[in-house]
């Protein structure tokens, strides 16, 4: 009878952790690789407003927080849709030039002007000025939950189907004394 309960507190408290985890907005982190390299973070989802945004070619956020070409701090982001071949630019956050302008995948759905949810995967971003260079852009959820590998998951289950032996033979009154 423990056992059972056990096993039903268990099952109830993942259920409760996995409708709680869906529930909370993710935090994206943005990785680019390459020539230039920076990392920031962004909400998944964001609604830039109509004076950040031209409609259906790009949206910017003016002061992110991040490292850009391994300096702290913050930079200024446009995301282009597929219609200007996508990409992004970087450009210094105080009245600075462009530092990278790229064209690759659009990475992100919904209209610049409403709401936009940002892609998860790797990017590759060709220089917009083509000059052959190439970069790598990895999205990731910071809020996504590991995924347990198989080895893992194999020894919880091992493991459960031994505590229900040992409580089945217990009930049985099969227990060995010495």
């Amino acid at each position: 009878m423990k056992l059972s309960r056990m096993v039903a507190g268990l099952v109830a408290a993942t259920v409760i952790s996995f409708a709680t985890s869906a529930a909370q907005a993710s935090t994206y982190q943005f990785t680019l690789t390459g020539d230039y390299s920076a990392t920031w973070e962004l909400p998944s989802t964001l609604s830039p407003g109509q004076f950040n945004a031209l409609d259906g070619v790009f949206f910017y956020l003016f002061g992110v927080d991040g490292t850009f070409q391994g300096i702290d701090g913050p930079a200024n982001l446009e995301f282009y849709n597929d219609s200007v071949h996508g990409g992004l630019d970087i450009a210094g956050a105080v009245i600075a030039p462009t530092l990278l302008s790229t064209t690759g995948a659009q990475l992100y759905t919904g209209t610049e002007t409403d709401t936009v949810t940002f892609n998860l995967g790797t990017f590759v971003l060709d220089d917009f000025y083509a000059t052959g260079k190439t970069y790598s852009l990895t999205v990731t959820d910071l809020n996504a939950a590991p995924v347990p590998e198989p080895g893992s998951m194999a020894m919880l289950l091992g493991g459960l189907g031994l505590v229900g032996a040992a409580s089945a033979r217990r009930r049985n009154g099969r227990v060995a004394t010495a």
